[in-house]
């Protein structure tokens, strides 16, 4: 299995999958805070094997980051 036939395998099983520059425009947060998100449990989040992140925000609620 390549990189993209696992990445698809991920968005059809949870849904689109951004990565952390995806995730700060998407949700208008800085690297420190969507690091935190993901810290925190706030954020579901998986690592790949070339160690980047790659975030998932489901589509019924956004992260609140008040």
């Amino acid at each position: 299995m390549d990189g993209e036939e696992a990445t698809r395998l991920l968005v059809d099983a949870v849904g689109p999958l951004y990565d952390r520059a995806g995730l700060q425009e998407w949700l208008d947060l800085t690297e420190d805070s969507v690091l935190g998100l993901a810290r925190d449990g706030k954020l579901l989040t998986v690592r790949t094997l070339e160690g980047d992140l790659l975030g998932y925000v489901p589509v019924s609620g956004v992260v609140s980051h008040s």
